[in-house]
Formats: structure tokens, sequence, C-alpha cells
């Protein structure tokens, strides 16, 4: 691919192009859509909490909530140490703006605002890596493919930390190339530019963690594929630890002062060691669990991805002689060579760690979106290879497969999806490009079909976050509502439906208790509400009347269920 030189008019015109394909993908819905369950909800009660123990006079703290301060995210009376604080600090710091600072106005939309920002930051800095790399239409179109993927659009509506790690990660990786491309041309590079890098490393880390493991990887891999550490050495990894420790190492203070160190130390390897060891809350999966979700996750990319892929290999080393031909191998391309270093080693960790969600592989999607973007612009020939078939039938399996679902399922379960007549049209503008885009590919016109890939996004990311996902997390809101019309000040709790969106509607005072503990809190109430199923109560309806029974869908668990609203009979 011939390089191409941009005026600062063509480059200012593609980041506003990235920014408003971003805002049209990730906005619908984001408002509409409640509290879901189960980790975005404890993600901005935690930040509420936050907030309030800022905003609130003295008279309305309470120690239970809000002894945490800006240190420790609470959801209720318990500390959310899982994550570190970057989340919650940027969701407070939302809420704050656009609540004016009266905590009692916010809306689960502003904690979900920073996973918009850190979506849009992820592609500015995908952007800005492929302009170092390639030139701007291959950083364009990686851009693209990454802030259009299905599991970056369905993520950017949560207001969850896997956003801001896709941000953070990102511009770490853009700020290594770098480094190591200025080290590699022998340009001197400048101590700024380092502590840059890790100042930014740092961030991950207070984020969720996991940026230093993903830099580290990707220098020991170039240096093993590459026969030469010499990455290793521009990356300066000794000044990197220090950086690294004086950006964490105030806050860790902060939390061990307040809990504990072995407190912390204990919930740490709890949610890093262990979950790798044993699969967490049912979240497991074989290896090769990833690969084969990657068509839907990284769809519509994934058109290109296995042909990425391949076409990144077979250019970053070349191998030698016959007989030696590992021993004589050589750098080819070092830009593959840094994406394919930054992709499979991770890659390969998050298959075989025991704990598995669709979204952990995101902190690796920007060196998948690349490497399409570099292969959908290669020669038309290159679709004439085995990977470039595999892809594409993957890609339109989805894209064709996955409206048709959404149709019949507002066919059959009316009561979920909104009308089919708003839903088929839709469904409609997702075929239609696949099909299209699938014809092109498959005849060597690439380019035209990675164009018109990406315009099925935009009628998915309607369908599903502007009319079904509003529907599937409806039921949570539909008991806050009764809740509130049967006497908002009573004392409530939950037992068998126990979900943490009920939590945030009902801004932290609903109980969540066990089956038996329940049923004994409510005889110590008198005036208490309680959220049960209608099994929970078998044997115990003597004292007890239903005031309501609502129906609906429990996204946590994907299945219909029956709710009952339980009080103390009247004398």
């Amino acid at each position: 691919m011939k390089h191409i030189r941009p005026t600062r008019a063509i480059l200012a015109a593609h980041a506003l192009l990235l920014v408003v394909l971003c805002l049209i993908c990730y906005l619908p819905g984001l408002r509409s859509t409640p509290p879901i369950d189960r980790d975005e909800a404890r993600f901005a009660q935690a930040s509420r909490q936050m907030l309030e123990s800022q905003t609130f006079p003295d008279e309305q703290l309470d120690p239970a909530l809000h002894s945490g301060g800006l240190a420790v995210p609470m959801v209720q009376s318990k500390p959310r140490l899982k994550k570190p604080p970057m989340v919650y600090w940027l969701q407070t710091a939302s809420a704050f703006v656009f609540t004016g600072s009266d905590a009692l106005t916010d809306a689960i939309w502003m904690y979900r605002v920073p996973s918009v920002l850190g979506s849009i930051a992820a592609v500015l800095g995908v952007w800005w890596l492929g302009l170092l790399m390639y030139d701007h239409r291959a950083a364009w179109l990686g851009a693209s493919f990454l802030g259009a993927s299905v599991v970056v659009v369905f993520d950017a509506h949560q207001a969850r930390s896997d956003q801001l790690l896709l941000g953070v990660t990102t511009w770490s990786m853009a700020l290594l190339w770098w480094v190591l491309k200025r080290a590699h041309a022998g340009k001197r590079v400048g101590v700024w530019r380092w502590l840059l890098l890790w100042s930014v490393v740092g961030l991950g880390v207070l984020t969720k963690g996991l940026t230093p493991m993903v830099v580290l990887l990707t220098l020991v891999s170039m240096g093993v594929l590459a026969g030469r550490w010499w990455a290793w050495r521009a990356a300066k990894p000794m000044l990197g630890l220090l950086v690294l420790v004086a950006v964490v190492a105030p806050w860790v203070y902060a939390v061990a002062d307040h809990v504990g160190f072995e407190t912390y130390r204990s919930i740490l390897y709890d949610e890093v060691i262990a979950r790798g060891q044993e699969a967490k809350e049912g979240h497991s999966g074989p290896p090769g669990y990833h690969f084969l979700l990657a068509g839907v996750a990284f769809w519509p990319a994934s058109l290109f991805a296995i042909l990425g892929v391949w076409w990144g290999a077979s250019r970053a080393i070349t191998l030698g002689p016959k007989g030696s031909r590992w021993k004589g191998r050589r750098v080819g391309r070092p830009a593959e060579l840094f994406l394919l270093s930054w992709l499979v080693p991770m890659w390969v960790f998050f298959e075989v760690y025991s704990t598995k969600l669709p979204h952990y592989t995101l902190p690796v999607y920007p060196a998948f979106a690349l490497l399409a973007a570099r292969a959908a612009l290669a020669s038309p020939a290159i679709v004439r290879r085995w990977p470039a078939r595999i892809s594409v039938v993957g890609f339109a399996a989805f894209g064709v497969l996955a409206p048709v679902a959404v149709v019949v399922g507002a066919a059959m379960i009316p009561e979920l999806f909104p009308s089919i007549w708003l839903v088929a049209p839709l469904a409609l503008l997702i075929v239609v490009p696949t099909c299209v885009a699938t014809t092109h590919v498959w005849r060597g016109r690439t380019r035209s079909g990675a164009m018109i890939a990406l315009s099925g996004i935009v009628p998915l990311a309607l369908l599903v976050h502007g009319l079904v996902m509003p529907n599937l997390t409806s039921l949570s809101p539909k008991i806050h509502d009764s809740i509130v019309r049967l006497g908002e000040n009573r004392p409530i709790a939950c037992t068998g439906y126990r979900e943490d969106s009920l939590v945030f509607l009902t801004r932290g005072s609903i109980l969540k208790l066990d089956r038996d503990e329940a049923f004994d809190w409510l005889r110590e109430h008198d005036d208490g509400l309680l959220i049960c199923r209608p099994r929970d109560r078998d044997g115990l309806d003597d004292g007890l009347v239903v005031v309501e029974t609502l129906e609906g869908f429990q996204f946590a668990r994907g299945s219909m269920v029956t709710i009952d609203i339980v009080e103390n009979a009247r004398d």
C-alpha cells in the first residue's frame, strides 16, 4: 500500500468522522436503558455513594454508606475493592458535573459517560497509532473497526471500567510504539517521553490493573520473535517500575489504611489469582472460547479478522533457509511484529485464564483492528486465501442470523420486544449491507466491502440499544415503580430476586437477604415490603399478603421470572 501524506484538513476531517461514528453508535439507549445487572449497577452505586460522601451535608451522611470517601468505593455498607479507583473517580466527577453537585438528581446515564469517553479515546488512540505505523487510510479504517465493533458498542453503554481500560491501554501501546519507533530509527527519545509512557501505564493500573501486563508481554514477545532485545532496552521498564510505584502507591496506602493491608491483599488475590485458577460466578469456558466468540464480538471487522492476523504474521517475521529456518529468522515489518506481539500472547493468556467473559479480550482489540484494516487495504488477490474465506463466512453468519433472531423474538415474545414493525426495518438495514459487503469482498473488492460492512453497525446499535435493551432490562424499574406506589419510605428487602439494579434504583435502601433472613425481617417490620419469587414463600403464606405480582425478563440470568411484592397482613 503506497503511503500518502495527508493534509491537516484531511486529518481533522478523519478525526471528526471517527467521533461522529462513535456518538452515533454509543448514544442510542444511553439514557433510556435502565441500570444493567449486575456489574454496572455495582459500579454506579459505588460511584454514587462516593459522590454523596463529598456533597451531602454532615447531617445526611451515613457512616455505613459514606465512610469510604474518595479512597474506598462502597456498595451499601461493603467496600468494593475488586477494581481500582479510576472508574469511580471519573463516574463521580461525571455525575457531579451533570447534577450540579446535587447527588439526589443523578441518573444512570451520567455514570455511563466515562465509558463513552473511554471508547472514543481508544478509537482516537488507534487512529494515531495507525498514522505512526501506516497511512491515514489504514489508520481511519482501523479506528473505525474498533469503534464500531459489537463488543465495544455494547460495553460503551455500561458504567463499567472496561472501556476506560481499553482507552488507557490503547494510548499506552501507542506511546510505546512512538518510543520504540524513535529508538529503532536512532533518534533521541527524551526522558519526558518515557515518563509520559509509564505514567499512562500507571493510569492503567488505577483503572483495572492489566495495562502493565499488556506492555511487558509485548516487549518480551518482540524480543523472543526477533531474537534481539532492543525493544526491551528502549522501553526502560525499570524506570517504568519507579513511575508505576509513584502513581499507584498513594492510593494503595489510603486503602490499606482504611481496610487493612491483609484484607486488601486477600481481595486482590481473590480477584486476580483465584479467578485464573478457577472460574468465578459461573463465567467459565474452554480454551478457544474467545476465538469462537470473536466473530460476533469483533463484528463487522470480523470480516477481515483471521485474514488480518494471517497477513500480519506473513510479514512480521521472515524465516531463514531450510535447515535453520527459525534460527535464521529476521524481522520483516516491525509494525506487524509489534501488533502480533501485542495480540497473540495476551489472547493465549485469556484463553487459558479460567474465568471468561466476552469483554476480557478488549485490551488486544486495537491490534486486531489495525491488522484487519491493513489486510483490507492490501491487494485484492489476498481474498483468495483460505483465511479470507473463513472470515467472510463468519461475518455473514452473524450479520444475517442475529437480526433474523431478533425479528423472530419480536414476533413470538411481544412483551419483551418493541413492535415488530420497528424491529423488522432495522433488521433489514443490517442484513442488506452484510450481504452486499460479503459479495464485494468475495469478489476481491475489499475496500468497498469494508466500508459497506461498517454501515451495518449503525442500525444494529439502534436496534439493540435503542429498542431491545430498554425492554430486556425493564423488570427492576417496574419493581421500583411499584415500591414507590406502595409507599416509598417503607422498609424494603429482597430475596430470590436480589439484583443490584434494585440497589441502585432504591438508592441503596433495599436489603439483600437470604430466604430465612428475609421472612424473619418481614415479621420484625410491620410496614415492610419484601420482593421475592413465589417459590421463596412456599409454606410461609400465613400472615403474608401478595400486594402485587410482576412478570419480566431477568437479564442477568437470561430467563423470564415472576416476582411477588409481599407485606404483612393487616388486622
